[in-house]
């Protein structure tokens, strides 16, 4: 074999080795968005969907007040969601931060008396319950795809 040959050949082989590189860190590439397209939906999920249908389908917890037991928003379910609301969607934010606001006023907070009844404030309403499951089923469904794209 003469040099011109084994240059052609080792340029081919050079050249093959170089595309499957280029195939195989292309595929390691999308494998490893997928991954963190995943981790960041199940964080979103895990630290501020889930925790926040929770408290939106019962906000209130029995507390005693003056040796009477009353019902007083959950402050402490509250406080854990709060720093993980930058994860909430678009469309979340306002109901988001209204909820937020009522939920550490003081006059949600102890509620109001009727005659010798203690009621507390109405704090959650339907949109924000509404845009909270359809969040989360959202989420859930992009979460599906994904698990399968990376099968």
């Amino acid at each position: 074999m003469d040099t011109n040959t084994v240059t052609a050949l080792a340029t081919v082989v050079l050249a093959v080795i170089t595309i499957w590189y280029a195939i195989s860190t292309y595929r390691l590439l999308e494998e490893t968005q997928v991954t963190r397209k995943v981790a960041f939906i199940e964080k979103r999920l895990e630290k501020l969907y889930y925790p926040l249908r929770d408290v939106l389908q019962n906000p209130f917890t029995d507390v005693f007040l003056g040796g009477e037991k009353v019902k007083n928003i959950n402050l402490k379910k509250i406080d854990d969601i709060i720093p993980f609301q930058y994860l909430a969607s678009k469309e979340l934010e306002n109901p988001l931060n209204q909820f937020f606001k009522k939920a550490l006023d003081e006059r949600y907070i102890y509620g109001y008396e009727s005659g010798n009844d203690y009621k507390p404030y109405e704090i959650v309403d339907d949109e924000i319950k509404k845009k909270v499951n359809e969040d989360i089923d959202n989420l859930k469904n992009e979460l599906k795809k994904l698990v399968k794209l990376s099968d």
